[in-house]
């Protein structure tokens, strides 16, 4: 049953990518790829920075 459930993420993720790469191009498709994890990695680093203790709630806020 798991190996079924990690195929079929695994056929998912490479049908999105596929999709992605033919509808928006290349280049937009690499760039989408690389700037949502990465604005994702700045806003958490920024909360880090900052030493908030609500680090929780205010990741739940970056991802709403």
């Amino acid at each position: 049953m798991l190996h079924e459930l990690q195929n079929s993420v695994i056929t998912a993720r490479s049908s999105r990518r596929y999709h992605h790469a033919v509808v928006l191009g290349l280049r937009a498709s690499l760039s989408s790829a690389i700037a949502i994890p990465a604005s994702f990695l700045a806003g958490i680093l920024g909360l880090y920075s900052r030493s908030d203790g609500q680090l929780v709630v205010l990741f739940s806020l970056i991802l709403a």
